[in-house]
């Protein structure tokens, strides 16, 4: 079990983290939350390439453990 402190802690880590990646998702219609390390990804966007350009970016985030990428493609 987590003490108070370690929780506050991961969710400071998690919340910059969500706020880095926002930051370098220029894609339109994404939204990022975090958890434990964990980004998913939810939205739409018109291509494959946006679709997996937004997975990178996330990755690319410091302290990111994994990417949960729910993006839909809709052209």
């Amino acid at each position: 079990m987590q003490t108070p402190t370690a929780t506050a802690k991961s969710t400071e880590k998690d919340q910059e983290r969500q706020e880095t990646v926002l930051r370098q998702l220029w894609l339109q219609d994404i939204s990022v939350r975090t958890k434990d390390g964990i980004v998913v990804l939810s939205g739409v966007v018109r291509t494959l390439e946006e679709k997996m350009a937004a997975s990178q970016v996330t990755k690319s985030v410091y302290g990111a453990k994994g990417v949960a990428n729910y993006i839909v493609v809709r052209p």
